[in-house]
């Protein structure tokens, strides 16, 4: 369950409680170095962290943001101390991990292509009026239906399948003109 609590709650006659800090944040940071490391660091390098992590907040407790949650300060010091530990080891990759990375041609093309074509659809969309951009967001973004769109924006339902229909027909044409379509 994740802690909540602001770094406020964690002090005592002016000084952090690194105690209760300890106890009630330590199973979630060995959680999260874990899914940083992938599981790849040993459990003496995770313990390494996680002493490194209350250390930096101790040394830093005349600095802290008493109204600042205390879990995302945490992770973000365990975080940045995994990846220097990461980069300490040098680990690398084997030959076999790099193919299940790498896209083949096929691959790569297809993600090209779908990012020209999502170029094209937002310059499009963005030389339109305004109304006609928002009919298609509530549309195609928010999945609303035409009427609910008709009563959000004050229209009729024929006047908002009318500008989507037109809508269509304008992203069809750039599409095509740009060698996309038929």
């Amino acid at each position: 369950m994740e802690n909540k609590k602001s770094i406020e709650n964690y002090f005592y006659e002016n000084k952090i409680d690194l105690e209760k800090v300890i106890e009630e944040n330590t199973s979630y940071l060995i959680k999260t170095i874990q899914n940083i490391s992938n599981n790849i660091l040993t459990q003496e390098d995770i313990e390494e962290i996680i002493l490194d992590t209350f250390f930096a907040l101790w040394k830093k407790e005349n600095e802290l943001e008493l109204n600042r949650p205390i879990l995302p300060y945490l992770v973000g010091i365990a975080k940045n101390i995994t990846k220097k530990k990461l980069r300490k080891l040098k680990i690398e990759l084997d030959i076999e991990e790099y193919d299940n990375v790498l896209f083949n041609d096929k691959q790569l093309l297809e993600i090209i292509e779908t990012r020209e074509k999502n170029e094209i659809l937002y310059e499009t969309i963005n030389k339109m009026q305004k109304t006609d951009i928002q009919i298609f967001l509530l549309y195609y973004h928010n999945n609303k239906g035409t009427k609910e769109i008709a009563e959000h924006m004050k229209m009729k339902d024929f006047n908002v399948r009318s500008r989507l229909h037109r809508i269509r027909k304008k992203l069809q044409k750039e599409m095509e003109g740009k060698g996309y379509g038929k």
